[in-house]
């Protein structure tokens, strides 16, 4: 039951909701890059469905739009977009690229209590490795990306602006890899070197 709104319901990952008047049972969400909304409106025969490959929640904001045009109620108003942390891009050295290199499996650092017990067997592999003098960062079955130095020594993406990379080292090495994301924490050990072949070695595991 929701404090804010008695007729706003969950659970079996459900959500009884409403659009004014009109009940909706669906779920939504987005992780890792992608996001979507599925949404049956059963009094109007209405359903919806939003995929999209971005990780912001756009796709629940997609579902609303297009269910209050199709039921003719009033559109919502705009939110304000959030400001974005502006980045910094200090220089990486050639013996820091080195010392974090690595393939890195991490887990769920903690389960927040929005989040399902299950996600504790969460498991995610990223390699970062040094591309023509760039620190990149590629987790398995997507595109590596940039990692960009900030001021305190940890690491930012542009894709991924509140997330902070940061890395344990040991004996001039990098052991561990934390990725601080808003409610999405990972953390975990290196397994190996960041060369392609370790790195999708992890499939078969």
């Amino acid at each position: 039951m929701s404090a804010q709104d008695p007729q706003a319901q969950y659970g079996f990952a459900m959500m009884l909701n409403h659009e004014d008047d009109h009940r909706r049972i669906g779920q939504h969400g987005s992780l890792l890059g992608f996001s979507g909304s599925l949404y049956d409106f059963p009094a109007d025969q209405l359903t919806i469905v939003v995929l999209t490959n971005t990780e912001g929640q756009n796709a629940y904001a997609i579902t609303r739009a297009l269910s209050r045009a199709i039921l003719g109620l009033p559109a919502l108003s705009a939110a304000k977009p959030a400001t974005e942390p502006k980045l910094a891009d200090k220089p990486v050295l050639d013996a820091e690229r080195k010392r974090l290199a690595g393939t890195f499996v991490l887990k769920l650092d903690r389960v927040s209590a929005d989040l399902h017990d299950s996600f504790a067997q969460y498991r995610r592999t990223y390699r970062v490795f040094d591309e023509n003098g760039r620190l990149m960062i590629q987790p398995l079955g997507e595109g590596p990306e940039r990692l960009l130095k900030q001021e305190d020594g940890s690491f930012s993406l542009r894709s991924s602006p509140k997330s902070h990379v940061s890395f344990v080292l040991q004996n001039d090495h990098a052991a561990a890899m934390k990725i601080d994301s808003p409610g999405f924490p990972l953390a975990g050990d290196r397994v190996g070197a960041g060369d392609p072949a370790t790195f999708h070695m992890q499939l078969r595991q």
